[in-house]
């Protein structure tokens, strides 16, 4: 039951709905002083005195809800006690009066705390009092079987079954977020493994699989001509010391990854480290962009980083201008420094998408962010910039959100079912 409990993290819907029925029930002690007939008798004293009594009672809940509500859940006497409260005032002002909705928001209050058993056994309650309060005042209002005998406390167990109702309706939908909420970060948990694995394929892999076969092929160097084999001795230090620093950077993004926050946080830090470690100066604008799902955006954070390192490496350029925006259904990162540009063989392959060219080149950095904007389906592409340097833009489209799937409500109505139902393979 403590379930009903607000949350300090989280709304609780069911301290939500809670208040709420508090809050009629304010409403319905107001409606019944407006109610009450003018002058100073003892009766109107005494019902003013309840209603002021009432009054507290239902504001209090209101105002400290996070500590009253465990003393609710914990001891239903409480309640029984708040109905002792409501048959003084049904006593005193009659079935025939506003206090009928007080006796009503009683009812639906216990069914939403104490679910389904409370509904059954304090609705039979309030039934019982409203009855009484009909033989009570029957011999001086003269009231007679019809709706206010007969058909009010009908409505008492209609009012705590509705609200035993929505709490099991709220605790299902609660349920299955929580079900979402795992599933998306399984989902998220796939797309990193899938993400490293891809990393450490395109990259690490390669390398390591060039430097077993320079390795291999030292054996005979040394024989046929130990000259040419000290060259390639020096070419797989080189190799070792790549495949090393491949490795530290993989680990790198790995610790400190920023795929989970927005994408525009995260191109500005990138642009700023690289400004840091290489002594380039970098203007930056990065407006919030469409969401991209996690390979994605980690694809566009490793163009960004390679166009970089390929400014610093080639461009000798004094200044960089990152800017990521988004129109017309699309994502937009432009990477403009002020270097010396491609030389004409890149540019011209990059420009018809020559990848054989650029590969024959020796251009493999270039080569790889096109591969790499071709496998989340966008485009690169490279000229020259308007005042000498460099333009790179990586165009990406935004997809679109999709739809949620029909959750399976009757399939999870209590957290131990939920369980085995995640459990449970998804047929294809």
């Amino acid at each position: 039951m403590a379930s009903a409990v607000s949350s300090p993290t989280r709304r609780d819907p069911v301290a939500s709905l809670c208040r709420l029925v508090l809050d009629l029930r304010l409403i319905a002690i107001l409606l019944t002083v407006l109610w009450l007939p003018g002058g100073s008798g003892a009766g109107v004293a005494v019902l003013g005195a309840v209603m002021v009594v009432a009054a507290v009672v239902a504001l209090a809940p209101i105002l400290a809800w996070k500590r009253v509500a465990p003393l609710l859940l914990s001891h239903p006497s409480l309640l029984v006690a708040d109905l002792v409260l409501v048959l003084g005032i049904l006593a005193v002002a009659g079935p025939v009066s506003p206090a009928v909705y007080v006796a009503l928001s009683s009812a639906l209050l216990a069914g939403i705390l104490y679910r389904w058993t409370g509904a059954v056994l304090f609705a039979a309650l309030i039934v019982g009092a409203h009855l009484w309060t009909v033989v009570l005042h029957a011999p001086v209002t003269g009231i007679t079987l019809g709706f206010h005998s007969l058909g009010i406390p009908v409505l008492y167990p209609i009012g705590a079954g509705a609200g035993a109702a929505v709490r099991g309706l709220l605790e299902r939908q609660l349920a299955t977020e929580a079900a979402l909420a795992e599933r998306s970060r399984l989902v998220v948990v796939a797309d990193e493994r899938a993400r490293v694995a891809r990393e450490l394929h395109d990259s690490l892999i390669k390398t390591l699989h060039g430097l077993s076969l320079s390795a291999a092929a030292l054996a005979g160097w040394v024989e046929r001509a130990p000259e040419q084999a000290a060259v390639r001795a020096q070419g797989l230090s080189r190799a070792a010391e790549q495949a090393a620093s491949e490795a530290r950077e993989l680990v790198g993004d790995l610790r400190a990854d920023r795929l989970d926050g927005p994408l525009a946080e995260a191109v500005r830090a990138h642009a700023a480290a690289w400004s840091e470690q290489s002594g380039v100066a970098v203007v930056t604008e990065a407006c919030e962009a469409p969401a991209l799902s996690t390979g994605d955006r980690y694809e566009v954070l490793c163009i960004l980083r390679e166009t970089l390192c390929n400014v610093e490496r080639h461009a000798g350029a004094a200044a960089v201008r990152v800017v990521l925006g988004s129109g017309d259904g699309e994502l937009r990162l432009t990477v403009t420094d002020d270097g010396r540009g491609l030389p004409e063989s890149a540019a011209t392959a990059s420009e018809v998408g020559d990848l054989q060219r650029l590969a024959a080149g020796g251009h493999f950095g270039l080569l790889g962010m096109i591969e790499r904007a071709e496998r989340i389906g966008g485009r690169l592409t490279v000229e020259a910039a308007a005042g000498g340097g460099t333009r790179v833009q990586l165009t990406v489209p935004a997809a679109e959100p999709a739809a949620p799937p029909e959750p399976a409500l009757q399939q999870i109505p209590a957290p131990r079912r939920a369980r085995r139902a995640r459990r449970r393979p998804e047929r294809s």
